[in-house]
């Protein structure tokens, strides 16, 4: 069930590895073996597609819904790395790094559709945006990639506080982080959902 993200995590430390032995133009090879890694992932995902499977202690849960924006991912990270090959060769940006972040702020994306849990929905999150983080600052000689990198880092520090605070909230309304069982506290009625819709 979890197959499509452990093929996505193995694929971003390949190319995290790889590029200990790849210089200069050789670099872009690293952009094949992501592409490589994506369609081996959408076809998993596609042989997942009618069933319905829960892991994790029901914190994750493998459907068409969580696989329908695996393939979203995988087809949108793939156009972004033929994209990128021609545009880090034009900007000389010499980091072979690049491509495993771009796999690994993919996973988080992948992370956060399948989740049904808040706390995993978070690290699926901050997979994601840590990773971008670093991408906001991949070309280190310009000035502006720094400034970028700086201020989305904290930008998404203030959100992620004020999310972990949401998620406290509803934590202290309805005592559990799954949504499926959030859905069932929103349906009750008196004190305890007066309090939800407070915390909301």
């Amino acid at each position: 069930a979890l197959l499509p993200m452990l093929i996505l995590t193995g694929t971003a430390l390949l190319a995290l590895l790889a590029d200990l032995w790849m210089e200069g133009p050789d670099r872009e090879g690293l952009g094949w073996i992501g592409l490589a890694g994506l369609v081996a992932t959408a076809i998993t995902a596609m042989t997942l597609w009618n069933t319905h499977i829960s892991t994790l202690s029901d914190t994750l849960v493998v459907d068409r819904y969580g696989l329908f924006f695996t393939l979203l991912c995988c087809v949108v990270t793939g156009l972004t790395l033929l994209m990128s090959m021609s545009y880090l060769e034009t900007t000389e940006i010499q980091t072979g790094d690049y491509y495993s972040l771009v796999l690994f702020s993919t996973l988080g994306m992948v992370l956060m559709a399948t989740a049904t849990d808040l706390i995993v929905i978070f690290l699926g999150l901050e997979v994601m945006s840590i990773a971008a983080y670093a991408l906001a600052g991949i070309a280190r000689s310009e000035l502006r990639s720094n400034e970028a990198a700086l201020k989305y880092f904290l930008l998404g520090a203030f959100a992620s506080g004020f999310l972990l605070f949401g998620i406290a909230l509803l934590y202290g309304a309805t005592g559990t982080t799954s949504l499926p069982q959030i859905a069932q506290r929103l349906t009750m009625v008196g004190g305890e959902q007066r309090l939800l819709v407070t915390a909301g």
